[in-house]
C-alpha cells in the first residue's frame, strides 16, 4: 500500500475498511510524504473509533478523515480525483459504490481489491457479487483489472485507462 501511494504520488487516497487501520498507517505515512491525504471509511462506529485511535498513537491522524457511514455515502462525499482507492471490506459491501467511485478516480488511478486465502480464489468465478463487480469491469472499456496472487492471496488491481 504504501509504495503505491508512493510510486503515484497520490494525493487523495479512499480506503473502504480500516478495521484497526494497519493498512490506514501504511497509507497514511505515505500520504504524510507526498503531502496527500487519506480518506477512510468504516460502518461500524467502533472500528472507526479504533483505527482513529491507532493513526493517532502513529501520529498520522492529520492526514486522515475518518468517516463512520455506509460505502455509497462515503464515495458521495469524496473529493475529487481520487488516485487511488483501497477496497478492504469485501465486494458485496463495496459494489454500490463502484460507480461512484469508478467516476471520481483520476485516469491512471488505481483500486487496489485487498485479497482473500489461496483455497477461495475461485470466488471471482462462482460468487454473485464479485463476478458482477469483474463484469462491470469488465465491460467497461474505460477500465483493466488484472487478478493477481501475491503473498498466498488474490487480489485485484483495476487501473482506469
Amino acid at each position: 500500500m504504501c509504495m503505491m501511494v508512493l510510486q503515484t504520488r497520490a494525493q487523495r487516497v479512499a480506503e473502504f475498511g480500516p478495521s484497526a487501520g494497519y493498512s490506514t498507517i501504511h497509507l497514511a505515512a505515505a500520504a504524510k510524504h507526498v503531502g496527500g491525504q487519506v480518506f477512510t471509511v468504516d460502518k461500524v462506529p467502533e472500528k472507526t473509533a479504533w483505527a482513529r485511535q491507532n493513526l493517532e498513537a502513529a501520529g498520522l491522524s492529520e492526514v486522515v478523515e475518518f468517516f463512520a457511514c455506509d460505502g455509497v455515502e462515503f464515495a458521495q462525499a469524496l473529493p475529487s480525483p481520487l488516485d487511488l482507492v483501497l477496497v478492504d471490506y469485501g465486494i458485496p459491501a463495496f459494489l454500490p459504490a463502484l460507480e461512484t467511485v469508478k467516476a471520481k478516480l483520476r485516469p491512471g488511478g488505481l483500486i487496489f481489491v485487498d485479497g482473500w486465502g489461496m483455497e477461495e480464489k475461485g470466488r471471482w468465478e462462482t460468487d454473485p457479487d464479485y463476478r458482477a463487480f469483474r463484469e462491470n469491469l469488465g465491460a467497461d472499456a474505460g477500465f483493466a483489472a488484472w487478478r493477481m496472487e501475491l503473498e498466498g492471496k488474490v487480489h485485484l488491481l483495476v487501473v482506469k485507462l
